[in-house]
């Protein structure tokens, strides 16, 4: 084989790494709904620093909080931190305003409750307050962001359980590129039929990351059709019915496509793009 034929085929074989590089979407796995994504040179975090699981859902052992607070690989170079809500098993103020002093580029994105709370948990706040971005678009409604090209709608859905419709709970489509996430975080799907924006299904979502009210099969038309996901992550099971839920979804493929559960923290899977 001659040198140019050598370097021809490299180069071929580089340009189709990095055309898979730009059709996939890279997810690892940090504990309940707390996920790590890569897409094309995006990283970010959502609803991935806490330690709090109420004796029922996963947390991220100390290892792995460690790694995130101190940016270490995987965690290195993190553009932006989601936040859902404030409660306890998603967010950790103190935790959060570490990660921030820890990781200048980073910013974070969540509702006001959220914010308040760092506020009030921190007193470094003022030294990472210009990193620090409110979504809270009104109740059943949508609200647009542009972060340095990368392209977030915020949508104000209730929090599951009456207790909590006080929770400022927004769910996020996160566009890079050719590429869109949504991530539900607590939302109630049961009433998204009074909706008032544009529904998430109108920005073709690549990869849904839905909780366990949206990925009951009973739920599964109006997941669909206010979701309607290329593929699907379901999220957010006690750990003691893991086994039980897991079989209930899988059990009815013709109901999401491809739908994955992870099982283990930094369980790490790429997702590649179903149409173009």
């Amino acid at each position: 084989m001659t040198k140019g034929l050598i370097i021809s085929c490299l180069l071929l074989l580089q340009i189709t790494l990095m055309a898979a590089e730009r059709d996939s979407i890279v997810v690892t796995h940090i504990a309940n709904c707390g996920f790590l994504i890569e897409m094309d040179a995006s990283k970010m975090i959502i609803d991935g620093i806490f330690t709090e699981g109420f004796n029922a859902y996963a947390t991220p052992d100390s290892i792995v909080l460690n790694k995130m607070i101190h940016g270490v690989e995987p965690f290195d170079n993190i553009d932006y931190v989601f936040v859902t809500h404030v409660h306890s098993d998603h967010y950790d103020p103190g935790l959060m305003a570490n990660f921030l002093m820890n990781n200048q580029q980073s910013k974070l994105i969540g509702p006001n409750q959220v914010i308040q709370e760092l506020k009030r948990q921190t007193d470094q706040f003022a030294n990472i307050e210009s990193r620090v971005l409110k979504c809270t678009p009104d109740t059943f409604w949508s609200m647009p962001e542009n972060l340095d090209g990368v392209q977030v709608k915020g949508y104000r859905l209730a929090h599951m359980n009456e207790k909590c419709r006080d929770i400022e709970n927004i769910a996020y489509a996160i566009t890079v590129h050719n590429k869109t996430i949504f991530h539900t975080g607590d939302a109630d799907p049961n009433p998204t039929e009074i909706f008032s924006g544009e529904q998430p299904s109108a920005n073709r979502i690549t990869l849904a990351f839905i909780n366990g009210a949206f990925a009951y099969y009973k739920n599964f038309q109006v997941t669909n059709s206010f979701i309607g996901a290329d593929q699907n992550v379901a999220m957010h099971f006690p750990k003691d019915f893991f086994t039980m839920k897991h079989e209930k979804i899988t059990d009815v493929p013709d109901y999401y496509t491809e739908p994955v559960v992870f099982q283990e923290s930094m369980e790490r899977k790429v997702f590649y793009l179903l149409r173009p």
